[in-house]
């Protein structure tokens, strides 16, 4: 039991503190001024976009032919230039698009927006999904939980929305929440699928069986345990008296190896 607290308190911490890193982040990227977000999503975008079609560095720098009739060694060097004949540039911000084709700067500008959007979504969404998370850690209505991981999530949407008023180029819109919450809705709404799911999946079971191999019509009821698989199924006491059996057999399957082993090298 001490071992079963431990590791659970363990995953509280792991989880809050995930918790609060994925906060962090999300407030970090609400400090960027409005140009400075726009352009670290246009560069991802930009990069996914020549990942997509295939355009690396090395196979846009491709090496010039040869003349014909000269040897690498005949052609002429470059005339060198001093640093007092070399003219300075301009000093100005590169297009991170100026070296796609019109096709793939098309694409970027597109995708540009739902990107932001979906990245929104789920920064929030796996904000929610470790809220959940760590109030599953404690006992308590499935629901209640899944309402207040939403509600923590929803909470924190508008106070990143009221950061934003605050930095350059950038402004609070509602339908900016609406997609921070639909983010956590979905992520949360999955999860909690899930987790009834396992619930299910390990739910107790009865099964009741009439049997007439006693003589003179004596009732014997019997009770038979098994397949529990370590699992702690709250309702099994309270099963029992319900159905008050003469007498209770446990088959087996009671618990895992781990549970097995972790007994025995404690004892």
């Amino acid at each position: 039991m001490k071992k079963h607290n431990k590791r659970v308190l363990l995953w509280r911490i792991l989880l809050a503190v995930l918790i609060v890193c994925n906060m962090a982040v999300i407030f970090l990227f609400s400090s960027q001024s409005g140009v400075k977000s726009a352009d670290v999503s246009k560069r991802f975008v930009i990069s996914f976009v020549e990942l997509l079609f295939k355009r690396t560095e090395n196979e846009a720098a491709t090496p010039e032919a040869t003349p014909e009739g000269t040897t690498p060694e005949e052609t002429t060097p470059p005339e060198e230039t001093t640093p007092e004949e070399t003219e300075p540039e301009e000093t100005k911000p590169k297009d991170p698009m100026e070296h796609l084709t019109e096709e793939q700067k098309e694409m970027v500008n597109k995708a540009h927006k739902p990107v932001r959007k979906l990245a929104h979504m789920l920064e929030f969404g796996s904000l929610a999904a470790l809220a959940l998370l760590l109030l599953l850690t404690w006992q308590g209505k499935l629901l209640w939980r899944y309402v207040a991981a939403l509600g923590f999530t929803l909470l924190y949407a508008v106070t990143d929305e009221l950061h934003q008023l605050f930095s350059q180029g950038r402004g609070a819109r509602l339908s900016d929440v609406a997609i921070d919450f639909a983010g956590a809705f979905i992520t949360c709404t999955l999860l909690l699928a899930v987790v009834v799911a396992i619930r299910h999946s390990r739910r107790l079971i009865t099964t009741h069986y009439e049997l007439s191999v006693l003589p003179d019509g004596k009732r014997l009821r019997i009770a038979l345990v098994t397949d529990l698989h370590a699992c702690p199924h709250e309702g099994l006491t309270e099963r029992l008296r319900t159905e008050s059996p003469d007498v209770i057999l446990l088959a087996g399957d009671l618990m895992e190896d781990e549970e097995l082993l972790d007994q025995a090298s404690s004892g």
